[in-house]
């Protein structure tokens, strides 16, 4: 057990929306950043520090709502996918874990067709799970969930051209 911290650093990446009503869309969307990885352990006699150069990448699926039919229109999205972890070390290799994404913004139309847009998002991304549910054998479970995870969070801002 120790501490884990992923530096803030700049991010990109693109979304494509299609629009399945006229206040929802379906979002694909992907996201990289360029880090630094800090791990300290929790051994008092001989701690251990690891500070590594990592690309993180969130690769979703899912969807926004919008609110209103204004030029400025504010929206809720929610997606899930998955983080690729990627270190910058040819001795270590990538991981991938499930990760979820919400968040909260909202779109200027200038015209129907382009616009401007921002939004602020959260993205959890489960690092260790285990489970259960009704279980049983002798005498254990009955929902039991415990879940490690680690939380990004990035606000975005730019253009957006529709088809």
């Amino acid at each position: 057990l120790g501490q884990l911290s992923i530096d803030g650093a700049v991010s990109y990446g693109a979304m494509l929306d299609l629009r399945v009503r006229p206040d929802a869309t379906i979002q694909f969307l992907y996201d990289r950043q360029e880090t630094l990885l800090d791990f300290r352990d929790n051994d008092p006699f001989f701690p251990t520090r690891v500070r590594l150069d990592l690309s993180v990448e969130y690769f979703h699926f899912g969807g926004t709502v919008e609110f209103g039919e204004a030029r400025f229109r504010p929206y809720f999205a929610l997606t899930l996918g998955a983080s690729r972890f990627h270190p910058k070390r040819e001795d270590l290799s990538d991981e991938w874990r499930f990760s979820l994404g919400t968040g909260f913004g909202f779109k200027s139309y200038v015209n129907e067709r382009f616009g401007f847009r921002a939004d602020v998002r959260v993205w959890p991304t489960f690092l260790n799970t285990s489970g259960g549910i009704f279980c049983s054998a002798p005498g254990g479970c009955l929902v039991s969930v415990e879940a490690d995870f680690l939380v990004q969070g990035n606000a975005t801002a730019g253009l957006f051209i529709a088809f």
